[in-house]
């Protein structure tokens, strides 16, 4: 029979599958939608559908959760939304150009960059293991590039510019974290990002038929099933178990990919990859270790 702790650990495995499998889906529709509305339009969308739903959920949950936008670290709220929606807007613009998968392993460098933030933000120092897996990581960063190439496209750097972002968001959320409730947070977040995105897509605003207002509601709906699943996993389980399973996108990417563009990575892709993702499992479990 399982113990308590083996069923925690069982749930979050799980939901931590469902978390990367709802952010390869996400990706793979904003692919399929860039082709014909612009990134800032699918932006928008993606945080005002979500911002609608979050209300609904408040509106039905306040006896429980006692909701409140009272805070003292309004501008640290305005900066995690302002870099949030950038990285998630670059992620967005580099899967036009580049494969799925080389745009998930890119945007999911942010491991990579922590330690480095946390060390210039809070002067936490970096051990030599830490900077070794650092530069293991970004020579298998380099693979996946391959600058110089024909392949190599501005697509990457956007990619890779959305994974630098990304760190910035999970530091200064881990700051929030230790003041502000876990939906405060996520609701200023989504709140500021509507803004900014509805502010830039007023002037690339294009009539929507049936068809693209589902795909929009999709792309929003996959990204909330993301940012739950995640959220339940951890949770259940320490962080340092629950995100490297996010690394399982990479595969759920490839399948939707193949399946729908009939691309499959090259060796060195393939090889950068496995670089990547080793290197970033070694920091998310050492960094934690140094950083208690």
């Amino acid at each position: 029979m399982l113990t308590e702790h083996q069923k925690d650990l069982s749930i979050a495995v799980f939901f931590a599958l469902i978390a990367s499998l709802s952010f390869s889906i996400m990706s793979a529709l904003v692919k399929y939608a860039s082709a014909d509305l612009p990134t800032s339009v699918i932006l928008f969308s993606r945080f005002f559908i979500g911002l609608v739903f979050l209300f609904l959920f408040i509106g039905l949950t306040y006896s429980r959760t006692h909701f409140t936008l009272k805070t003292n670290r309004l501008w640290l709220h305005l900066m995690r939304g302002l870099i949030g929606v950038t990285s998630i807007g670059l992620f967005y613009l580099s899967v036009q150009y580049i494969p799925l998968v080389n745009a998930l392993l890119l945007q999911n460098t942010s491991p990579l960059f922590m330690p480095l933030l946390v060390w210039l933000s809070l002067g936490v120092r970096t051990s030599l293991k830490l900077l070794a897996s650092i530069f293991i990581g970004f020579i298998g960063v380099l693979l996946v590039i391959k600058p110089g190439y024909d392949l190599f496209h501005w697509g990457a750097l956007f990619a890779l510019s959305s994974g630098v972002c990304s760190a910035i968001v999970r530091l200064s959320t881990r700051q929030l974290s230790k003041t502000e409730n876990k939906l405060t947070i996520l609701v200023y977040y989504y709140l500021i990002a509507t803004i900014v995105s509805g502010i830039v897509s007023i002037h690339h605003w294009v009539p929507l038929n049936e068809k693209q207002i589902l795909l929009l509601i999709a792309i929003s709906l996959s990204s909330l099933g993301f940012a739950s699943a995640f959220t339940f996993a951890v949770s259940k389980a320490p962080a340092r178990i629950v995100s490297p399973m996010t690394y399982v996108s990479l595969i759920f990417g490839g399948i939707l990919e193949w399946y729908f563009w009939g691309r499959v990575p090259d060796t060195l892709t393939i090889l950068g990859m496995v670089v990547v993702v080793i290197s970033a499992v070694f920091i998310i479990k050492q960094h934690q270790r140094e950083v208690r």
